[in-house]
């Protein structure tokens, strides 16, 4: 009697499977090209094949066989497939190339001609299946209306790796690809780049160019584009650029947000009800978060993609405002905690942080758009200052009730000198300035004024 486990019907079929993958690496006897599955058909009359004795195996299309002239005729618009040639002094399949067969696609067209190309160029096209040497030929036409040649490459889906004359692009499906290993299997570019050029050549026989840099670049533009589309900023007049700080962050979805998830009499409230309309932050600074220098000569500040978009406040106009040579009243001494007078005795010795200032709310503990920045020299007031304003930038809240475990030192001119200094793009107007009140987080205990 046989089991219903799957394991033990596979110990009494085993034998028979491994024979049918040894039959998926062969070719049948007296194979030749009238085995074709695909021949081409004139007039009624089969068309000789070019080379009868070769015999093709497309993997991405399935594992029938096909003679050399309905491989290239079938995948004119289909560059990216993975071909194998039967060799029968080898005795198995051997990994071949549809550039090697001759196959020349056209870009702007589909696949198909474009009566004014004449130049053909070898191109590197990084795809799920490998990677692959593709000759192409650019649109020349009236068809393409003057387009760019990364325009061309864009719009058949293959992402390119530079933007004048482009000769490396990856698939768009790549790129997603890589997005979900990177996200669910956290899979690095190397490993990724690795995989595909053993997909290429398992054996390292013949020669792979590398490509890892240049992926790593295009991932990053990619999943910055990504990002841009889904925060809807696409369609915002002007593009990205010309979009607000903040515009891509994700918000909480929980905290109050007059015409979102507010009612339109919320401003007539009863005060014993009004703590619903209340903003809750909470400021605090993480002192493992250090970033050393990768250039020692000097403390050169990246501009990344999407400057000032999302969670982390815009690097330039922030650094320039620490640079700005505000200078901070010596704070009280707190003996339950040393964050004050850690920013004189912190060492910042080749780092270019000690550590990441942060906002959140505290209702679902949501990143605060702007509400990240680096700190350069311990907990100062000048960059907590900057996360908070620069938090609640456009808000439209009457109170916001902040928590910070030294919320009694922090609070002291909060509105008063230091508010003077906060940037203009940050501060908010006289008439839509909220009440802000402050307190300790409930685990927090002060030795000073017994908060």
């Amino acid at each position: 009697m046989t089991s219903d486990d799957p394991m033990s019907v596979f110990r009494l079929h085993a034998d028979d499977v491994l024979e049918e993958m040894f039959y998926l690496e062969a070719v049948p006897q007296n194979a030749d090209c009238r085995t074709c599955t695909f021949r081409r058909r004139v007039a009624g009359q089969p068309q000789p094949c070019t080379r009868p004795q070769e015999l093709y195996r497309c993997d991405s299309c399935g594992v029938f066989l096909e003679c050399r002239t309905c491989c290239l005729v079938r995948h004119q618009q289909t560059p990216l497939h993975a071909i194998k040639k039967w060799t029968e002094r080898k005795g198995f399949f051997e990994r071949v190339s549809l550039r090697d067969l001759g196959h020349i696609y056209q870009l702007g067209h589909g696949g198909a001609g474009c009566h004014a190309a004449t130049e053909v160029v070898e191109v590197l096209v990084m795809h799920t299946n490998g990677i692959h040497r593709v000759n192409i030929q650019w649109c020349e036409c009236d068809r393409s209306n003057g387009d760019t040649r990364w325009r061309q490459a864009t719009r058949m889906g293959w992402y390119p790796g530079s933007w004048l004359r482009p000769k490396t692009f990856a698939t768009f499906e790549c790129l997603r690809l890589f997005r979900l290993l990177n996200v669910v299997a956290r899979c690095n570019v190397r490993d990724f780049v690795t995989t595909l050029e053993r997909m290429t050549d398992s054996l390292r026989i013949t020669f792979v160019p590398d490509r890892y840099k240049i992926f790593g670049w295009m991932y990053r533009q990619f999943v910055y584009l990504k990002r841009m589309a889904r925060s809807g900023l696409g369609h915002v007049k002007g593009g990205p650029r010309k979009a607000g700080w903040g515009a891509a962050a994700v918000r909480c979805w929980a905290c109050p947000r007059p015409g979102v998830n507010l009612p339109d009499d919320w401003r007539d409230e009863p005060e014993n009800t009004r703590f619903k309309y209340r903003l809750f932050l909470g400021l605090d600074a993480n002192f493992r978060l250090e970033n050393r220098l990768r250039l020692k000569s000097e403390k050169k500040v990246y501009e990344g993609l999407g400057e000032g978009l999302g969670c982390l406040a815009p690097s330039v106009h922030y650094f320039n405002h620490l640079a700005s040579g505000i200078t901070e009243e010596e704070a009280k001494a707190c003996m339950a905690f040393a964050a004050i007078t850690q920013k004189d005795t912190r060492l910042d010795h080749g780092l270019r942080a000690t550590g990441v200032a942060g906002c959140s709310c505290t209702r679902h503990e949501c990143v605060r758009p702007l509400g990240w920045a680096d700190l350069l020299k311990g907990e100062r007031y000048i960059s907590m200052d900057y996360v908070f304003w620069a938090s609640i930038v456009g808000e439209q809240l009457a109170e916001i009730f902040v928590t910070y475990d030294i919320g009694c030192q922090w609070r002291i001119n909060l509105l008063g000198k230091r508010f003077a200094d906060v940037p203009d793009e940050i501060r908010p107007a006289d008439d839509a300035m909220p009440t802000i009140n402050v307190a300790l987080p409930t685990q927090a205990r002060c030795g000073n004024d017994g908060w």
